[in-house]
């Protein structure tokens, strides 16, 4: 859920005045629709609940029941895409989608497993190479210091290394110890995070990302690992309290104040969730620009202006929120596109049109993998179609492209025109901006949408 300011469609704060005697059930809709912890609760209010609880324990049972059910594992790991329920696919799906994401030849997770009285051995949970089930089980290696895998596990520690051929100029001496059934002695770069959870002082596991040739890792796609690897470890811990919570209630005697515990525990975790989920599209959103020397910043100001025109609509709060998400991600094909072409001055070839054309494809086929974005698919799809059936992809026109869509390219458009492009002399001003979209409206923009943007700009 993305913070923002109130909505005419946001849900109203609640006094205990106010509160009938079934309000609980909407109260905890709201945190299991949204994945918000709403802070208007009062204390008075607090104190209805509680003594309401107290008398009513199956309704308690039946409050952890729905969480449980809403937040099983198909419904928080599966926000980075998988296909199966078995472990080792969800995690190879997982593996898989990041590879896609950050254009890296492999991706691995490790995950620590006591293997003996020497230690931890950091072992295989998920990877985007095509290992037979029957011999994954034991790959991995035991956790050791002079090792990069081991050093990011026990030090908590990223490793960037631009060149393993020169590895020792960036790590200090620490050795890279390829793993044959993986393929390691292909890696030429590797990025690694540690996966930490929120709270907890020991890391989970490590998130290994490789290139088969030197490869520079910008620091926005750097930022990205670690916030996948966040909402990885968010994602597992919510499920070991679901995990608890169904054992709690499989038992019917068991203890009430274990059952409230466990509720609060798992919507506090739910809340964390997706807080971490909304900084992963952001960070996506900024690694996406990072890639156009012209465009640092344009993602994010595209989808707040999408917002807030989303909101001059009184749109509801998910529509915004897909909006705004979409507005992030609407460049997101453009990771593919190479970087010489986005950041070329003079004009492109056959070949380099039809790769900047595409990218809205490739960006599409991305999203597609991220389940938590699947709302904003439309939006991202169909931004390039024009009001009078003569964009792209489809020639759609008018009200027949998604409303969504026509919003973010109004915003797209805008923030374009006022900062700075290599094909034009000078960025205009937002009163000349706007003049422009103006004149365009009923051609190119839905003119309610330019309308409601010259009212912001008034």
């Amino acid at each position: 859920m993305v913070s923002s300011s109130s909505s005419p469609n946001s849900p109203k704060p609640l006094s205990a005045d106010t509160v009938g005697n079934e309000s609980l059930d909407a109260i905890y809709a709201l945190n299991i629709g949204d994945f918000v912890v709403e802070s208007f609760i009062s204390d008075a209010l607090l104190e209805k609940i509680s003594n309401r609880l107290a008398a009513s324990p199956e309704r308690l049972r039946m409050q952890l029941e729905e969480l449980v059910d809403i937040y099983a594992l198909d419904r928080t790991l599966s926000i980075l895409g998988f296909e199966a329920s078995d472990d080792f696919v969800i995690y190879d799906s997982i593996a898989s989608t990041l590879a896609s994401m950050f254009g890296v030849d492999a991706c691995h997770l490790f995950q620590p497993a006591k293997k003996d009285v020497a230690g931890y051995y950091l072992s295989l949970t998920g990877t985007s190479l095509d290992i037979a089930t029957n011999q994954r089980w034991n790959i991995g290696l035991p956790v050791r210091d002079d090792d990069l895998l081991g050093q990011c596990f026990l030090d908590a520690s990223q490793a960037v290394v631009d060149n393993l051929g020169t590895a020792a100029n960036q790590t200090g001496g620490t050795a890279w110890h390829p793993i044959e059934p993986l393929n390691q002695h292909h890696a030429q770069a590797v990025l690694m995070v540690p996966m930490v959870g929120s709270g907890h002082k020991h890391v989970q596991g490590v998130l290994c990302l490789e290139s088969y040739q030197p490869r520079v890792f910008h620091p926005t796609l750097v930022a990205l690992a670690h916030a996948a690897s966040n909402v990885f470890v968010c994602s597992i811990q919510l499920q070991q309290w679901i995990a608890e919570a169904k054992t709690a209630l499989a038992n019917d005697e068991a203890n009430m104040d274990k059952l409230q515990t466990l509720r609060a525990q798992i919507t506090e975790c739910i809340g964390e969730l997706g807080l971490r989920q909304q900084s992963f599209v952001e960070t996506l959103g900024q690694a996406i620009d990072a890639r156009q020397q012209y465009t640092e910043g344009h993602s994010q100001r595209v989808a707040e202006l999408a917002r807030d025109l989303a909101y001059a609509f009184e749109l509801n709060e998910k529509t915004v929120d897909c909006v705004y998400y979409a507005g992030l991600l609407g460049n997101i094909g453009k990771l593919h596109v190479p970087k010489q072409v986005l950041q070329k001055q003079e004009s492109l070839n056959k070949e380099e049109w039809e790769q900047l054309h595409n990218h809205a494809n490739a960006g599409v086929a991305l999203l597609s993998q991220l389940h938590i974005l699947a709302d904003t698919l439309p939006y991202v799809t169909y931004q390039a179609e024009r009001w009078n059936g003569h964009g792209s992809p489809h020639g759609l026109s008018g009200n027949g492209i998604p409303f969504g869509s026509r919003l973010l390219a109004v915003a797209d458009a805008f923030e374009a025109l006022v900062h700075e492009r290599p094909y034009r002399d000078r960025a205009y001003s937002e009163t000349e901006a706007v003049g422009i979209l103006k004149k365009e409206a009923g051609t190119k923009w839905d003119p309610q949408v330019v309308e409601k943007l010259t009212a912001k700009f008034a």
